[in-house]
């Protein structure tokens, strides 16, 4: 916790070891007048890599870091094709408190592109986590081949999206964008 008396103090030796006179008015009242103590900190939170993809649903996830003294009442994934989606987009809800939670997105369409961000709501309000891109797969067309020496099998979508599978197509990673 910030001492205001002891900053005072420190500015005005700092002003005397340098051999300059100074009066430093009431300095702690100018400092409060500025802190707005009416906004208390929200929750922090991160959202965590989407590990799977297919033509309409995803699964990711968040972690819940800090909820900054205020009990975490909603948490979960927030999506849409537009970017900064919020809990006014499609969203899930994944329990309370904090830690990490992984959330499926469903109703996903074919091939668009989506944006996601964890959320933690308090009785303070909502944060969001960082924003993920990732695409949704359309499998009528897409080319897809196989590297026999990795055992990894890939597509790639008219949009030039890669996509990876290591376990025989049942889950897909979107790798990058070619």
């Amino acid at each position: 916790e910030i001492n205001l008396s002891n900053v005072w103090e420190n500015i005005e030796n700092r002003y005397s070891v340098l051999g300059l006179e100074t009066s430093i008015p009431d300095f702690e009242t100018y400092v409060l007048d500025f802190i707005d103590f009416s906004q208390e900190p929200l929750p922090v939170i991160e959202t965590t890599e989407i590990i799977s993809v297919s033509e309409s649903t995803a699964i990711g996830g968040g972690n819940i870091i800090n909820d900054n003294g205020y009990q975490i009442t909603s948490r979960g994934l927030c999506w849409s094709i537009n970017p900064n989606p919020t809990i006014d987009d499609d969203f899930s809800s994944e329990g309370a408190g904090t830690g990490s939670f992984t959330s499926d997105l469903i109703n996903l369409t074919a091939g668009n592109s989506y944006y996601v961000r964890a959320y933690a709501t308090s009785s303070i309000g909502t944060s969001y986590g960082d924003e993920i891109y990732f695409p949704t797969i359309d499998f009528k067309t897409s080319k897809i081949w196989s590297n026999y020496s990795t055992e990894n099998i890939y597509i790639i979508d008219t949009r030039n999206n890669l996509f990876k599978s290591s376990d025989n197509a049942e889950i897909w990673e979107y790798v990058s964008y070619l």
